[in-house]
């Protein structure tokens, strides 16, 4: 599953994820970091059709992977691990409001059918007399 762009783009916007895995293989560090990237770009030019606004986001990503301004801070990296992906771009992401906004959009998005499955299951019980 993690060959979907959109799965990689995740993963690179995970901060706990992609610089745990970084840091566990600095011989793989380009490689790895690369596919990430090259995911988020795909997807950021799906998602966001306006250049300008995607030109903005891709300067607000190099201060996400070189951990400058709000990412810099202690309690952003300490709390890496232990919020939630979501949350932590939520408070940490101040000085990066579009690309914190593009990452809790697909950070939120549902990874597997489950939900739609709970719903046309409850639909089975819905019947329509005409």
């Amino acid at each position: 599953m993690m060959n979907g762009s959109i799965y990689l783009a995740a993963f690179f916007l995970n901060p706990n994820k992609i610089f745990k895995a970084i840091a566990d293989n600095p011989d793989n560090e380009l490689d790895l970091a690369q596919k990430a990237s090259d995911a988020f770009n795909d997807v950021l030019v799906r998602l966001v059709p306006d250049e300008t606004l995607q030109d903005k986001i891709n300067v607000q990503v190099d201060k996400y992977t070189t951990v400058q301004e709000s990412f810099a801070k202690d309690m952003a990296i300490r709390q890496r691990d232990k919020l939630n992906p979501i949350s932590w771009w939520s408070r940490h992401g101040s000085t990066a409001s579009e690309l914190s906004k593009l990452a809790l959009r697909i950070l939120g998005l549902c990874c597997s059918s489950s939900g739609c499955e709970r719903n046309w299951s409850t639909f089975e019980f819905v019947s329509i007399d005409y």
